[in-house]
């Protein structure tokens, strides 16, 4: 009998001991600092079916495709100029900008008008496909030992759903496409 109570006693001390040192562990956990982590918003886009990021506080807003008017002379990536609430726009054909190609206007097709300090355009896109929010430390930095025209336009990579988002790098695009505006 006198083991068994001894049995009991220690069973409840052990048990009293791991529930002080889980209250002690909850307790550590609740004041222990929480860092935050910078997060970055970005409006996924597709061009050929590859994905680009873009910062969304350069993105001024998303348009199904008006009326374009063509430029005489123009580069080839120019499409022409829009007028949204009476400014006009230059609208840059994304894809042959960057040398992927040209891009065929469908149903999905966007254009999103994007700024960089003063200067504003509308690129045209293939399809948007979603505004994510990603820790800015899971932007990884462009590791392809080969040095392509179009990374000057790269800020580097990151991963979202099993695929790879390229994050365009706006505020050298943007200077490249609009000479003066003014």
């Amino acid at each position: 009998m006198e083991h068994s109570l001894e049995q009991t006693q220690s069973s409840q001390e052990s048990h009293e001991t791991l529930t002080r040192l889980e209250l002690l562990q909850q307790f550590k956990q609740a004041e222990a600092p929480k860092i935050e982590e910078p997060i970055i918003q970005l409006v996924v886009i597709s061009l050929d079916g590859e994905l680009y990021g873009i910062r969304i506080l350069a993105v001024r807003e998303i348009l199904k495709i008006p009326h374009i008017t063509r430029l005489p002379c123009a580069p080839d990536y120019i499409l022409g100029v829009i007028s949204v609430r009476g400014e006009v726009h230059v609208v840059v054909d994304l894809k042959r900008f960057l040398r992927l190609g040209a891009s065929h206007m469908a149903e999905q097709s966007r254009i999103i008008l994007v700024e960089s300090g003063d200067l504003a355009a509308g690129l045209l896109i293939d399809t948007m496909v979603d505004i994510i929010h990603v820790p800015e430390t899971s932007l990884l930095p462009l590791t392809d030992g080969s040095f392509s025209a179009i990374q000057q336009y790269m800020e580097g990579k990151l991963r979202w759903n099993d695929q790879l988002i390229t994050l365009l790098q706006l505020e050298t695009i943007i200077p490249n496409i609009v000479v003066d505006q003014a």
